[in-house]
């Protein structure tokens, strides 16, 4: 799992991106008091793809957050300007407590969907 910064969104003062298994997994974007971690819908210029099942993501993001955080009902779906669906957990904080979230999620997504798995055979 690595995060790296991100470019992608021109309105985000400070942004990320999780990466496992060779997909690009989560996003975060964080402005003055909080963020958002939302699920990946396309990839950045010189990131890797996507994870391509959307919904296993979806549900993946939910269980993890559920799991670590016990706020896998604090998910929302929404539909991005190309009508896709993702889903996004958002809060207040510090951007070094959603950069922790971002790296745990992303890492039980992966465990989830057997990204480290796949990634190494």
């Amino acid at each position: 799992m690595k995060i790296y910064e991100s470019s992608k969104f021109h309105y985000a003062r400070r942004q990320y991106r999780a990466e496992v298994g060779g997909f690009t997994v989560l996003r975060l974007t964080y402005g003055r008091d909080g963020g958002a971690i939302k699920t990946a819908t396309a990839k950045d210029d010189s990131g890797t793809p996507v994870y391509p099942d959307q919904e296993s993501l979806i549900l993946a993001m939910e269980a993890a957050l559920e799991k670590i955080e016990g706020l896998g009902s604090a998910m929302v779906l929404r539909v991005d300007s190309s009508n896709r669906v993702f889903g996004e957990f958002t809060g207040t904080g510090r951007e070094e407590d959603f950069l922790c979230l971002l790296g745990q999620l992303a890492a039980e997504i992966g465990v989830m969907l057997e990204l480290e798995v796949k990634q190494a055979a």
